[in-house]
């Protein structure tokens, strides 16, 4: 179909409008909104920038070679959760891995894996969480220049902060 910003399709349910696909008047970008236009849940520009929950929610637009932005704007604040369903220690629940496409191995933790930095929250349970009550442990990883991915810097259940092996009070 065709709506009124541009190529598009409508799709309604229980009263609400909402419209799919590109917005010529505005840059090429591709957006989700409501069919007022007034609600715009997601918009994709050109550049690959993605912008959540705002019409006008800021991309960098600065110009010349930018990084690709994640902008989330919401007035009563956002929030990313990241879940999974796991009963014992250990298990992964989230995380971010940040890793550099010009280093060569994607596969392994050595002096050229691509891997640089995570950041992770895990599960800890002593009981196979039979309580529904598991708690969890954050762990931060970096590699050196030419060395291997190591954890750093980990917070434990009890939020006792862990550096490089040795626990700080």
């Amino acid at each position: 179909g065709s709506g009124a910003s541009g190529p598009s399709i409508d799709f309604g349910y229980s009263g609400q409008t909402w419209r799919v696909g590109a917005n010529i008047h505005t840059n090429a970008d591709f957006t989700i909104q409501d069919t007022s236009g007034s609600t715009k849940i997601l918009r994709l520009d050109p550049d690959g920038n993605l912008a959540l929950g705002s019409p006008n929610a800021h991309i960098n637009d600065s110009g010349g070679h930018q990084p690709l932005y994640l902008t989330m704007h919401r007035d009563a604040g956002n929030l990313i959760e990241l879940s999974a369903d796991h009963a014992s220690s250990g298990e992964l629940i989230g995380g971010i891995d940040f890793t550099n496409d010009n280093n060569a191995d994607a596969t392994n933790n050595d002096a050229d894996g691509k891997l640089l930095a995570l950041m992770r929250a895990r599960t800890y349970t002593d009981d196979s969480n039979s309580s529904d009550d598991s708690g969890g442990i954050l762990q931060f990883a970096t590699k050196d220049d030419g060395g291997v991915l190591a954890e750093r810097l980990k917070i434990n259940q009890t939020g006792e902060v862990q550096i490089k092996g040795q626990y700080n009070s």
